[in-house]
């Protein structure tokens, strides 16, 4: 993506808010509703949801300023993953968010990367270790650019506009718990990010299958982390990949060197496509094992309940579907 240009006017930037907040709201009420801004829109097709709000003046400067919120869920506004601040109108780079438009006319929301909460804030370049979109420049009327990343193309169908969504929720959400996950040494005001986005239960973050890659063959593995734990329950991953072998080396090779043991393969049952290697990943994840609360794929219980997954991903893998 080549470099794009911010949009300043009052007009264009509402413009883009109310088609932002369409794609969520076309799939709850027929035709153009009444009221855009300040509804929080949940649609019963995808688990994302979006609250735009009209805008209002900030505390600090009293400005005024959209807020966007994106979360997941069943959660509330307050619960959000990410939150989308930008300007009435004119140019501010202080503002975390800023649509844009690039050479061809499309219009995408950027975000600058920052993500905070309880006091406390991760610099903009983490989320490139997560995300799968590189930062790009957003030139603005004063000749100065900032650098941001794409979350959002507007104008195209509201699935490719949730993914797209729901790809940056999966990246912030990582980041996070990068930071908790291993208890490294971090400041316990990081540990306050938990209380942003959904509860640890619904943090699924393994990225959907797309393109040539969907149609592949592909397997739903299950790993073992360690030799066992004395009291039965052990650390256990699910997820799909198309090359097992190589996954198994990416997530050791993530392991903290102070952390003794690795992941160990147990399980792994081969599907026809991709897609359906992800639909049997997700389905164990988010209901076989829902009470065990997964997070990043790992949930911590016994092997007896895994042995039962097993059984059921060979029932899935040769009936060639998920039921």
């Amino acid at each position: 993506m080549t470099s794009l240009t911010a949009l300043e006017s009052k007009r264009s930037i509402r413009s883009a808010a109310r088609r932002l907040a369409s794609h969520f709201a076309d799939e709850i009420v027929a035709g153009v509703p009444t009221k855009l801004f300040g509804e929080l829109w949940r649609p019963s097709n995808t688990d994302i949801w979006c609250l735009v709000d009209e805008p209002k003046p900030r505390k600090d400067t009293g400005s005024p300023h959209y807020w966007i919120g994106f979360g997941r869920g069943a959660g509330s506004w307050k619960k959000r993953i990410v939150q989308c601040d930008l300007p009435e109108e004119g140019k501010n780079r202080h503002y975390a968010a800023v649509f844009a438009k690039d050479g061809d006319g499309e219009i995408w929301l950027m975000h600058n990367g920052r993500i905070s909460g309880g006091g406390a804030t991760l610099p903009k370049d983490e989320l490139e270790r997560t995300y799968h979109h590189k930062r790009v420049d957003v030139e603005f009327s004063d000749g100065k650019s900032a650098r941001y990343y794409p979350v959002v193309k507007l104008g195209v169908s509201n699935r490719k506009v949730y993914r797209s969504i729901r790809d940056f929720l999966d990246a912030c959400q990582s980041v996070r718990l990068n930071k908790l996950q291993y208890r490294l040494p971090v400041s316990s005001k990081i540990d306050s990010f938990a209380r942003y986005g959904s509860a640890p239960g619904d943090w699924f973050i393994s990225k959907e299958p797309s393109g040539f890659e969907a149609s592949r063959p592909a397997y739903c593995y299950i790993l073992r982390f360690g030799t066992g734990n004395p009291d039965g329950n052990d650390t256990w991953k699910i997820g799909w990949t198309t090359h097992p072998i190589r996954r198994l080396g990416q997530i050791n090779a993530h392991i903290p060197i102070s952390i003794k043991g690795s992941w160990k393969k147990y399980f792994q049952a081969r599907f026809p496509t991709a897609t359906i290697a992800f639909d049997a990943e997700q389905k164990i994840l988010r209901e076989f094992l829902k009470d065990k609360l997964p997070r990043r794929e790992q949930v911590i219980c016994n092997e007896d309940t895994i042995r039962k997954v097993c059984k059921t991903l060979i029932k899935w893998s040769e009936d060639r579907k998920v039921e």
